[in-house]
């Protein structure tokens, strides 16, 4: 007999959706289905149930200590979304990329021309 877990998720930025089951083991099956729900009565179900502002909060800083101390499948996830946010605003930042990486006088040539 199957069992049912029902859970209530916030889609994350990229259209990602994060459900955390620790009594599952890597590789088990699971077969999940995704309901959409109405925006007005999602957060009103969801305000009544837990009583809580729905604005998802800020992403958490990780010390590098706290990042090495997590299961590496965490760590990828929070990485890979670090690097998701850096690569657009390196895309959109100019003052990120616009300038020389090497002046005239930083490289020694042995042979100048």
């Amino acid at each position: 007999m199957a069992t049912e877990v029902h859970l209530e998720a916030i889609v994350q930025t990229g259209g990602k959706i994060e459900l955390a089951l620790p009594d599952l083991m890597p590789g088990q099956r699971v077969k999940v289905t995704i309901e959409i729900a109405d925006e007005t009565s999602a957060t009103t179900a969801w305000e009544q149930e837990h009583g809580q502002d729905t604005t998802p909060a800020p992403p958490r800083r990780y010390t590098a200590l706290e990042l090495m101390k997590l299961p590496l499948a965490e760590r990828h996830r929070i990485l890979e979304e670090a690097a998701e946010e850096a690569a657009e605003e390196y895309r959109t930042n100019p003052e990120l990329t616009d300038f020389e990486a090497f002046g005239e006088d930083d490289l020694y040539d042995d042979h100048p021309e």
